[in-house]
């Protein structure tokens, strides 16, 4: 048996594995979370390995097992994570509450207000623990940071799904869900309490965050200030519902939307920093960190998490001299993050457009190269051509099914 061959079993069985893990939480998602109807599916599976071992084809035998562990685990993992919301927070849901927090995530401002995510929750006088996090709406003074324990005094609400201007029914509850977000409090009243527990790392970055771009404020008009911390930081919270929808509507929006593009001037940067004071390896592992502090001072998007682990494992194949196979890569990525938390799989529609953006330019790019051979090769136009109509071309069907609308001038 030569390198391919082995390297085509090693892949098949990746994929297989994850298929059957993707296939096993949709399963639990939209179809069945009985143990019975689970049980009845593997036993259908394994009568199909044991034919394979009767036929003597042992490759499709460990196949077939693979895709049964990968199925079982789906649908377990999903389950798992997915839990019922807790009844505390439904018998005082549309009521004025009084609740304790710790402040889990860099605030962000959203149309004129301050938006806080609440972990470690304590409901009511005797702050009584309740599951999931909560978010809070809160004034822009007082204004609080991460890692901040809070007092809030507002409505606790469960969130609805709303229908858009497009026409289409937002899935608002699914969408705060992936962030384990299972109530909201609107126009509430904070008072500082102490500091609580907090990541020393997290608190670092995002204070060198804040401190960025208030210097990038000081020196840069509104609103290009505001695009500037969108390019380079992810940041959309000040760009007001305006501007964000004339961004939608002209297909500009993923530019503020951070990807594998920036982690990638992120790792050459650092490694021409580091290759002239440290060795090959030292450099990689110092490049690897950069990412990874990179990720968390943005906050641990999708898209961000995804190009963050392709990202490390160009750097890990590097170190150890050997062959980058992007779609096992992306592959690879994909898994680790939907058995990290698998209700991206569901509801999070930025990392579906990672993946089937990364998926056009490794299948669908080659394909309209040979059409656009009239583009010049000057500064990079004819790449950044071929990369932005294969993606467009490819997400299309998706955008239309989740958006609704489609720009005609979108690049």
């Amino acid at each position: 048996m030569n390198d391919e061959q082995k390297d085509f079993i090693k892949q098949s069985f990746l994929f297989v594995f994850t298929s059957g893990i993707v296939l096993g939480m949709l399963w639990a998602a939209y179809v069945s979370r009985s143990m019975g109807d689970l049980l009845f599916v593997l036993a259908l599976a394994l009568l199909v390995g044991a034919y394979t071992w009767f036929k003597q084809e042992k490759f499709f035998l460990w196949l077939v097992l693979f895709a049964v562990g990968g199925l079982f685990l789906g649908s377990m993992r999903l389950t798992h994570v997915d839990q019922p919301l807790d009844p505390l927070i439904r018998e005082y849901a549309d009521s004025q509450v009084t609740i304790e927090g710790t402040v889990v995530r860099d605030p962000e401002e959203r149309l004129g207000r301050i938006e806080y995510v609440l972990g470690d929750v304590g409901l009511g006088v005797d702050k009584r623990a309740v599951s999931g996090n909560i978010l809070v709406r809160g004034d822009r003074v007082p204004k609080f940071a991460y890692g901040d324990v809070v007092v809030w005094e507002g409505k606790l609400q469960l969130p609805e799904s709303f229908l858009t201007d497009s026409g289409r029914i937002f899935d608002y509850p699914g969408y705060l869900k992936k962030d384990g977000i299972v109530a909201t409090i609107s126009f509430a009243h904070g008072a500082y309490v102490g500091e609580g527990k907090q990541n020393f790392v997290k608190s670092l970055l995002y204070k060198v965050k804040h401190i960025y771009i208030e210097n990038i404020d000081s020196v840069v008009p509104v609103p290009e200030s505001m695009l500037a911390a969108g390019l380079l930081l992810g940041e959309r919270g000040s760009f007001g519902e305006d501007l964000t929808n004339d961004f939608r509507r002209a297909g500009l929006i993923h530019i503020v939307v951070l990807s594998g593009y920036n982690i990638a001037i992120i790792s050459e940067y650092a490694l021409v920093l580091f290759r002239k004071k440290f060795r090959k390896k030292l450099s990689l592992i110092l490049a690897g960190l950069f990412i990874v502090l990179f990720a968390l001072l943005v906050g641990g998007g999708a898209t961000v998490v995804r190009a963050s682990i392709m990202g490390l494992l160009v750097l890990l194949a590097r170190g150890g001299s050997r062959r980058y196979n992007i779609t096992r890569a992306l592959v690879f990525a994909g898994l680790l993050m939907i058995l990290h938390n698998p209700l991206i799989l569901i509801y999070d529609v930025s990392f579906h457009l990672s993946v089937l953006a990364t998926v056009a330019l490794i299948y669908v790019a080659p394909l309209v190269e040979r059409y656009v051979t009239k583009l010049p090769e000057t500064f990079g136009v004819r790449e950044a051509g071929i990369a932005t109509i294969a993606t467009q071309i490819f997400v299309l069907p998706y955008l239309i099914y989740r958006m609704g609308e489609v720009s005609l001038i979108a690049p």
